[in-house]
C-alpha cells in the first residue's frame, strides 16, 4: 500500500514482478484503467520483461459504469460472496467468442480509437 492510497511507480512494478509469477508462458495483454497517467518507462521496461503487454485505457472512462454503481448501492458484495458468483459466471462467458466480442465492441482489437463518442469521456 502507498502513502496515498495511489500507485507510484516502485508499487506497480513491485505488483507486475508478482503478478508475472503466476502468468502462462508467453505473451499477455494487460489492460489498465489510465488514471495512473504518469507510466514511467521503468514500467514499460518490466513489462516487457516479463512478456507482459500494457493497453493502458483512457483515463477517466471508468465514470461510465459509476451511473450502474451509483444507482445499485444495495448491490455490493464481500470478497467470499464475490468468489461465489464468480466461479459461477466464469466458466459460462469466458469463451473465446465473447471475448473477441468485448474487445472488438471496445474497440481494442480491432483497433478503433473512435468507437465510442468524445461525450464518453469525463473532461
Amino acid at each position: 500500500m502507498t502513502a496515498k492510497a495511489s500507485t507510484t511507480t516502485t508499487t506497480f512494478v513491485k505488483w507486475l514482478d508478482y503478478f508475472a509469477k503466476f502468468k502462462t508462458p508467453g505473451k499477455l495483454l494487460l489492460i489498465f484503467c489510465g488514471a495512473f497517467s504518469h507510466l514511467d518507462y521503468s514500467i514499460v521496461e518490466a513489462a516487457e520483461s516479463h512478456g507482459v503487454i500494457l493497453f493502458c485505457l483512457p483515463s477517466n472512462t471508468t465514470h461510465e459504469l459509476l451511473i450502474y454503481w451509483t444507482n445499485k448501492p444495495h448491490h455490493r458484495i464481500n470478497k467470499a460472496a464475490f468468489v461465489l458468483i464468480f466461479s459461477k459466471v466464469w466458466p459460462k462467458t469466458v469463451s473465446p467468442s465473447n471475448i473477441m466480442a468485448g474487445f472488438w465492441a471496445t474497440g481494442i482489437y480491432p483497433y478503433d480509437p473512435n468507437i465510442k463518442p468524445d461525450s464518453a469521456f469525463a473532461d
